[in-house]
């Protein structure tokens, strides 16, 4: 007899919640085809589990962390103002300017302009 509950799938190693909220209003499409009245929350649920995650909140908070633990020493060259680690990290990974940094909820450009470094 074989388990009914197939296997967590895995997130990448560079998790995007952007992504994620792609992929959850791309299920709540395909729920809504069986039932219409599908709210979002259902959706985000059954991604969440389908990662192994209990709910959307903790899947968010995982990738949240991740993230901001991969984009510190980005954060960290900005407010020291060091422009050659940061143009080595621009060269390695153009998005970083443009990535929401999650823990300012801004991009760099914003951080870099809001402590008035050109």
């Amino acid at each position: 007899m074989s388990d009914p509950t197939p296997a967590p799938r895995s997130l990448p190693d560079r998790p995007s919640l952007e992504h994620l909220r792609k992929q959850a209003k791309d299920r709540l499409d395909e729920l809504r085809r069986g039932e219409p009245s599908t709210a979002l929350s259902t959706a985000q649920l059954d991604l969440a589990r389908s990662y192994g995650f209990p709910s959307w909140r903790a899947l968010k908070a995982h990738v949240d962390e991740v993230t901001r633990d991969r984009h510190q020493p980005f954060v960290d060259a900005m407010d020291r103002g060091d422009l050659s680690a940061l143009r080595a990290m621009l060269d390695a990974e153009p998005a970083l300017a443009q990535t929401q940094l999650q823990e300012h909820h801004r991009t760099a450009l914003h951080l870099a302009a809001w402590k008035g470094r050109a």
